[in-house]
């Protein structure tokens, strides 16, 4: 411990004992660990307990202390020696500062008990390393995190009075493409779009079409110019790539694959798709998506690139999750409860989004019991493994997809004028339609939304390719509702 930090910590502990009242800030900042001299330790321990016991029995009046108060409970304690005595309490009392210096010597003492923790956390994760008992990308996770953990704490911070808050969201939400819209100017209308900070959970149960909705909202973003970073735990590069290249020519992927194998056919239709292909991929390649398709990622993986493309890409708009269930906890439980390592991965996305102000779209599953119902509208209740990412998520988009459970329901012999009624009814083509098209009709519910509007809106979900768009049908039903 060098002279200075030893100097701070001296004039600290001497100004409570100079002027308890007006020190009951350094006794309310600090706590015992941040004292890093031994005997500083033992007489501030001391003067914690007596404070602490003050507040138990205080009657608004002020709080003082003398040498006889402190050397009862060292004495009585057993600390007495440890603490050198009173004749170490009059060097302390002989450092005090005075009062208009204290607050900035109390900064500075929690700054220096950060840096002294810091290295003594790192000592133990070196001892863990050098044990083989953490992996070379825990380790870099863990000590990116406890660099993160240790930077928020760096200085006391105060409250903010109410005007200044105003002021700052005043500020704040005044500044131009802040909130981050989906592309869908009735869903945005209704949720309020993506704001900064924001965690978003788009559920659906398997085949449903949450990958597609999601390749949607990036590829809009995109198009206004904002960096997108997708995280596809499930699925290649090459076929996100594929989908998107299907959206932008309103081919399907076999006529894309057909083409590219017979890159020398004269057949018109060939070549016209070619150059439909050709226009789409240089389309695409002007957009600002970044894809990581590494499988079974461990979250600090996650959280680490994704602060690097932030630092890369300062205009970074949308971070994409697919999905929060195949994302690996960087140290799993002994006991195998997933459920907490999920709410530990949700809480870890919700205090990224906050810390780099950016919203983050993770998708996730939804439990079998949506199946098993009589009428299969998704619930919260229904996000599988964790309630915790109900709670920590700012916005809930769940997804349904009616005939995805029409032709089971005809195989049980499901009568449906028996059955509740589905939870939209607006107008729709009939089945044959659908059946022929490849088209489907899907309803996205706005399940939650801190700050804004619950309610449905209704898509149709182009699966040849891989396109979502709001039909004609709801927006007319939204103009009658209005009228």
């Amino acid at each position: 411990m060098n002279q200075d930090n030893l100097s701070i910590e001296n004039a600290i502990i001497g100004n409570i004992l100079v002027y308890p009242e007006q020190s009951r800030v350094a006794l309310e900042t600090l706590q015992e660990d941040d004292i890093a001299d031994k005997k500083n330790q033992i007489v501030f321990h001391a003067l914690k307990e007596i404070y602490a016991d003050f507040l138990k029995n205080s009657t608004d009046k002020k709080f003082t202390i003398d040498h006889a108060t402190i050397l009862d409970f060292l004495e009585a304690n057993k600390l007495k020696k440890a603490a050198g005595g009173e004749g170490y309490l009059d060097l302390l009392e002989a450092a005090a500062i005075g009062n208009s210096s204290l607050e900035t010597y109390i900064r500075k003492q929690k700054n220096s008990s950060l840096v002294r923790k810091c290295f003594l956390s790192f000592e133990e994760l070196q001892k863990m390393y050098e044990e083989k008992a953490i992996d070379n990308s825990s380790f870099l996770s863990q000590i990116e995190s406890k660099i993160i953990s240790i930077t928020k704490q760096r200085e006391v911070t105060d409250f903010y009075k109410i005007d200044d808050a105003l002021e700052q969201m005043v500020i704040e939400f005044s500044k131009p493409n802040q909130v981050i819209n989906l592309g869908y100017n009735e869903l945005d209308r209704l949720s309020g779009g993506l704001q900064p900070g924001y965690l978003c959970i788009l559920a659906a149960r398997p085949s449903v079409g949450k990958t597609a909705l999601a390749l949607n909202f990036a590829l809009n973003v995109a198009m206004k110019g904002r960096t997108v970073g997708i995280f596809s735990l499930e699925m290649d590069s090459k076929l996100i790539a594929m989908r998107l290249l299907q959206n932008q020519t309103s081919l399907d992927g076999s006529a894309i694959h057909y083409a590219l194998e017979n890159k020398d056919s004269n057949e018109k239709d060939i070549i016209d798709n070619r150059k439909l292909i050709s226009s789409g991929i240089e389309q695409l390649k002007k957009l600002p998506i970044f894809i990581d398709d590494t499988a079974g990622q461990k979250l600090g993986d996650i959280l680490a690139k994704t602060r690097k493309l932030k630092a890369a890409r300062p205009d970074l708009g949308l971070i994409v999750i697919d999905y929060i269930g195949l994302i690996v906890p960087d140290v799993q439980r002994k006991d195998g409860n997933r459920q907490q390592e999920v709410a530990l991965i949700s809480q870890s996305l919700k205090n990224l989004a906050k810390d780099l102000q950016i919203p983050v779209l993770a998708l996730s599953q939804l439990s079998r019991g949506v199946d098993q119902r009589k009428t299969h509208n998704p619930e919260l209740s229904d996000l599988r493994e964790s309630g915790a990412i109900e709670q920590d998520a700012d916005q809930v988009y769940l997804l349904y997809r009616p005939d995805y459970y029409r032709n089971k329901d005809q195989d049980k012999g499901t009568d449906k004028k028996d059955g509740a009624q589905e939870a939209t009814e607006v107008p729709t083509p009939g089945d044959s339609d659908v059946e022929d098209s490849g088209i489907s009709q899907v309803e996205l519910d706005v399940a939650k939304n801190r700050n804004g509007r619950t309610g449905t809106v209704i898509f149709q979900f182009d699966k040849p390719h891989c396109r979502f768009e709001i039909p004609d049908y709801f927006l007319e039903s939204l103009k009658n509702e209005n009228n």
